[in-house]
């Protein structure tokens, strides 16, 4: 039976309001843990906009963050009008990996976890265990492999 583009249009709206809601829940998170640090007395500082540089050689590192990410879940930071950004973003629908996007031209929480990560550009992608500063396909899977593997030795070390 075809579908009508009415229907269509309703799955596609509704697929991104459930898109826009994981999101928005993992801001909140963010901004809960943001909040947290805030009432320890840190001080934190925001990104700035302007000067934001795509970064062009990627660079992955261990997280060593407290973020509220989640097991399995990815989020990206992404400034505006970032070529880049919009590729890694695509990548990450093609592999159908579900992650959160935070854009720093409309939130205020992406600006400071982007500040709070010492990150110098963007798209920064976060992984599970892994955060990559960044993007081109092959920096992506080896940042993959390097999450898959310590995600398996943690596994292994608390069994």
């Amino acid at each position: 039976m075809p579908v009508s583009r009415r229907q269509w249009t309703l799955a596609l709206l509704l697929g991104s309001l459930a898109g826009a809601t994981r999101a928005e829940t993992l801001e909140q998170r963010f901004r809960g843990y943001l909040d947290r640090l805030r009432s320890q007395g840190r001080q934190l500082i925001e990104s700035p906009l302007r000067g934001l540089a795509e970064v062009r050689q990627p660079v992955i590192t261990q997280r060593t963050d407290k973020l509220p990410l989640g097991t399995g879940n990815f989020a990206i930071i992404v400034g505006p009008g970032c070529i880049t950004c919009r590729q890694a973003i695509d990548h990450l629908r093609a592999k159908k990996i579900d992650f959160a996007v935070l854009d720093m031209a409309t939130s205020d929480t992406a600006r400071q976890t982007h500040a709070h990560l010492g990150a110098t550009g963007v798209p920064v992608i976060l992984l599970p265990t892994q955060m990559m500063v960044g993007f081109t396909p092959a920096k992506f899977n080896e940042a993959m492999a390097l999450d898959n593997q310590k995600q398996m030795s943690d596994s292994a070390g608390s069994a």
